[in-house]
């Protein structure tokens, strides 16, 4: 699960960038990344009191890629939901109340991602104060938030790449996410080579062959009868 959370985290991140450098003021950036900030401070207690290799164990689960795999489907709703109200409101369209709302609304993947970066430097800094550490944190995520944000509006002027770029790292995502729920250790089926009962094999063929070829009789028969009548 480690191995997957590095592909997923880096593009969660990109992607949280990519929406927050749409949106429309910088007061909302600003409202956000002190959202971010305050939920870093409130998973504090809970970020503590986690146990590195109970935690492993319950990432590691074909539940937790279940649950992985539905949040990631959601958040593509969402974002699907979120270009879309964006779209509208660059042609000049009238938008319901609920498009307005979701033009504001953040990939919610980013905030299990915050509390799992900050659980795991708990786990690699453990001889420091936690709750420098959480604030350290906190404000380097603010930062980054404000100023990754106004650095892809430089480098990406046009709001609708940017909207591209959102809807395909969602995609990615999802992709991903079900690509590892397949494939996931517990899901894959292992055979073993046995004999071929040759008996039974020609048997079960004699039989589809025969109902097979009665049924077709049956057919050709109520053709001919429906023709004559």
């Amino acid at each position: 699960m480690e191995n997957i959370l590095l592909f997923l985290i880096p593009m969660v991140l990109i992607k949280t960038l990519f929406m927050s450098s749409l949106l429309p003021k910088k007061r909302d950036l600003f409202i956000f990344g002190s959202i971010c900030l305050l939920w870093i401070f409130t998973t504090h207690f809970f970020a503590i009191e986690q146990n590195k290799l109970v935690l492993e164990r319950i990432i590691g689960s074909q539940n937790a890629i279940t649950n992985l795999s539905i949040i990631v489907m959601l958040d593509l709703l969402l974002t699907l939901g979120f270009s879309q109200s964006l779209i509208k409101k660059m042609a000049g369209e009238n938008r319901s109340w609920g498009a307005k709302i979701a033009a504001y609304v953040p990939c919610i993947l980013f905030f299990p991602v915050l509390t799992y970066l900050q659980i795991t430097l708990f786990f690699q800094l453990p001889g420091y104060n936690f709750v420098l550490l959480t604030t350290l944190f906190g404000i380097s995520s603010f930062i980054c938030i404000m100023g990754g944000s106004f650095l892809l509006r430089k480098i990406i002027p046009e709001a609708e790449v940017r909207i591209e770029l959102v809807l395909l790292f969602s995609l990615l995502l999802f992709l991903l996410s079900i690509c590892f729920m397949v494939f996931h250790p517990s899901i894959l089926i292992y055979s073993y080579s046995q004999p071929v009962d040759w008996k039974d094999f020609i048997l079960t063929l004699a039989v589809t062959i025969t109902l097979g070829g009665i049924g077709l009789l049956w057919q050709l028969f109520y053709r001919k009868k429906k023709k004559r009548t």
